[in-house]
């Protein structure tokens, strides 16, 4: 079946052909009715104004059957466009009691779109906009301001000459974007010390409004109120009535991220979903990646390890058969080759995984210190309403248990430090001394999340060919900023051989299942 905007184009695209065919006749109405004509030459209306005025009439008489307009009435067009006015142009149909509206601006064809309004004397109002590709918009419904929930995204910076220093990009594949602004001074300075940033502050849980141009939907702007990376929010949203559809995340285990729940509408925003009665989240399962839209209640929590930093807890939902905005596609995840036998480590809230052998040793590592100066203060001073009594306590909320991980091999080690603990900042994380050794330093091709990087070694022999006098460390920072290091470990029962011929290739393989699920 297809959608309202596959159907609206190919009515557009028939009655644009009957146009054609009827050149010269203003006088035909697209309905089969002969229109009076007020004007001649440049008072007339062109073409694809009448094209843009009967799809905004099969709009409405489509979603409103009773009250829209017939289709057997006889239209008065008259020319409205002000005096002198070069930059656009306005018309008005008039039949029996009703009217409609017309203004565009004078641009590219292509980029033409059409403000319609429509009234009649019995107290129906409806405003909406048509494009040239024959998409309506309500604008009641869909075009005037949207409240702006917990969407995740990340600030970049734009070029100089343009009319805003930065912009909100939706999402971690970059869906839309927006002009973005600060409701007050000290949320736009947070905006600008987020501007491209990476690691922690990268992607950024905003609330706010999103107001775009009837004229030019495609021109928004978002005013951030609150925003959020990071820590947890106390505040709870309110879900009312959200409709969208649930579709599964990315292979693997993601302990809740495993689907989440996506807006219907120009803006596909998706946070993650859970239910805490069985039944209901059994219901919730069973229409996942069914493509059936739903409409939602219940709260959501913000800075949670759930998908986008987010967990709706839906109450109840109820389903939708005509949905009255268009549905996201479903994704399309690269298939993961799951290694016989391994086991998968997710870390939710920095979003990768990796496999590995059964057999080896897994260890997290959370905040164990901070940079202070000689008093003790954190070096950059205390967030606000955080006293240096609690400053540890704000640190573990904020940045986990798992800002390091451990693998241990027989002969081997890997370790992997998110971006947030860059420069071992909060925790070390991998090997912190080398001692009197004779030290070679080496490259090695390196396969992780996908993609070659050429790691740095260190080959460390002290005298001896057991591992406790020669290993190596190699090491190398991802292009997100998450550190790598992995080498030998010093085990008297082993040689450097030993590690070359099995310690290596093992890490090798364990580090090529890395992958990072943002």
């Amino acid at each position: 079946m297809p959608t309202r905007n596959a159907s609206n184009l190919i009515l557009w695209t028939l009655l644009l052909a009957l146009l054609i065919a009827a050149c010269g006749t203003l006088q035909l109405n697209l309905e089969g009715q002969e229109t009076p004509a007020s004007g001649e030459g440049e008072n007339a209306p062109a073409l694809e104004v009448l094209v843009a005025r009967d799809t905004a009439l099969a709009y409405l008489r489509g979603e409103y059957t009773d009250q829209a307009p017939a289709t057997d009435l006889v239209w008065q067009v008259e020319r409205t466009t002000p005096e002198g006015l070069v930059g656009g142009s306005s018309f008005e149909f008039k039949a029996a009691n009703w009217l409609i509206s017309i203004s565009y601006p004078i641009v590219a064809p292509e980029a033409v779109v059409y403000t319609i309004e429509v009234s009649s004397g019995s107290g129906f109002t409806w405003s909406g906009t048509v494009d040239v590709d024959g998409r309506v918009t309500s604008l009641e419904e869909d075009g005037g301001p949207i409240q702006v929930v917990g969407w995740l995204g990340h600030f970049a910076s734009l070029p100089q000459g343009m009319a805003q220093d930065d912009a909100f990009i939706l999402g971690t594949a970059g869906t839309a974007s927006f002009d973005i602004m600060g409701q007050t001074e000290a949320v736009q300075q947070e905006i600008v010390s987020l501007r491209d940033a990476v690691g922690r502050g990268e992607f950024v849980n905003v609330w706010g409004v999103l107001d775009c141009d009837p004229l030019d939907p495609s021109r928004c702007t978002l005013t951030v109120d609150r925003l959020l990376y990071g820590a947890q929010s106390e505040i709870k949203d309110t879900v009312d009535g959200w409709e969208g559809v649930i579709y599964s995340g990315p292979p693997g285990p993601r302990s809740g991220g495993d689907d989440y729940f996506v807006l219907v509408g120009p803006y596909p925003v998706e946070y993650g979903i859970w239910a805490m009665d069985e039944g209901v989240r059994a219901e919730l399962e069973a229409v996942r990646d069914s493509g059936q839209v739903i409409r939602i209640y219940g709260s959501m929590l913000s800075g949670v390890p759930d998908w986008n930093n987010t967990q709706i807890q839906v109450e109840r939902f109820e389903r939708i058969e005509t949905p009255n905005a268009d549905i996201p596609t479903a994704p399309n995840y690269p298939e993961v080759k799951q290694v016989e036998g391994w086991l998968t480590y997710t870390n939710d809230r920095y979003g990768y995984e990796i496999q590995y052998p059964p057999e080896v040793t897994l260890n997290e590592t959370g905040v164990m210190g901070y940079p202070s100066d000689e008093n003790g203060n954190p070096v950059g001073g205390l967030p606000e309403g955080v006293t240096l009594d609690t400053y540890f306590t704000y640190l573990e909320q904020t940045y986990g248990t798992n800002l390091c991980l451990e693998i241990k091999t027989s002969l081997g080690y890997i370790t992997i430090s998110v971006p947030e603990n860059a420069g071992a900042k909060f925790t070390p994380c991998g090997r912190t001394g080398v001692g009197a050794a004779t030290i070679t330093e080496f490259e090695l091709p390196v396969r992780v999340d996908g993609k070659d990087y050429s790691a740095r070694g260190m080959d460390i022999q002290a005298g001896g060919e057991s591992l406790v006098d020669h290993n190596e460390t190699v090491y190398l920072t991802m292009d997100d900023g998450t550190r790598v290091e992995f080498g030998a470990r010093p085990i008297a029962n082993a040689t450097f051989d030993d590690y070359l011929m099995k310690g290596r290739p093992l890490l090798l393989s364990i580090l090529e299942t890395y992958q990072n699920l943002r």
